[in-house]
C-alpha cells in the first residue's frame, strides 16, 4: 500500500512540474513574440519608406504603397494615398484636377436646384392627374 502511495505522490509531482515547464514555455513564446511584434513595427514602415522611395513607378502604385504604409502605422489610409496620387500626376493632369473640382463646386447647386424643380415637377404631376380606380379591370363578355 505504501509503494502505490509513493507511486501516486510521484506522478502527482511529474504532473506540476509538467505543469511549471508548460507555464514557462508559454511565457518564454508570449516574450519572444512581443519581441518580435515590437521589431516588427519598428521595422515594417521604414521598409515601406524605402518602397515607396523606390517605386518610382505610376501614380497608382505610390497611392497604393502610401496607403498601406499608413494603414500599417495605424492612421487611416485614404488620405496619404490621395495625397501620394496627385503627387504624381504630371502638372497637366493635376491642372486639369483642379479644374474639374471647380466645375463641380461650381455646376453642384445649380444640379441641386434642378434636381428639386424636378421632384417638384413630379409631385404636381402626379397631384393633377386623375387616379384610376383601385382594384380588378371589370371583366366585359362580348356577346356572339
Amino acid at each position: 500500500m505504501a509503494a502505490l502511495g509513493k507511486a501516486e505522490a510521484g506522478t502527482r509531482k511529474l504532473a506540476r512540474l509538467a505543469g511549471g515547464l508548460r507555464e514557462a514555455a508559454g511565457r518564454i513564446v508570449r516574450d519572444l513574440l512581443a519581441m518580435g511584434s515590437a521589431v516588427l513595427f519598428r521595422k515594417v514602415p521604414a521598409w515601406l519608406d524605402k518602397l515607396a522611395d523606390a517605386a518610382s513607378g505610376s501614380p497608382g502604385v505610390q497611392a497604393a504603397l502610401a496607403g498601406v504604409s499608413a494603414a500599417v502605422r495605424g492612421k487611416h489610409p485614404l488620405w496619404p494615398a490621395v495625397k501620394a496620387a496627385v503627387a504624381g500626376l504630371s502638372a497637366k493632369a493635376k491642372l486639369l484636377l483642379v479644374l474639374c473640382l471647380v466645375l463641380v463646386l461650381l455646376l453642384g447647386p445649380v444640379l441641386l436646384v434642378l434636381l428639386l424643380l424636378f421632384l417638384i415637377v413630379v409631385a404636381v404631376i402626379r397631384a393633377v392627374r386623375p387616379r384610376r380606380a383601385e382594384g380588378p379591370a371589370p371583366l366585359v363578355l362580348q356577346a356572339e
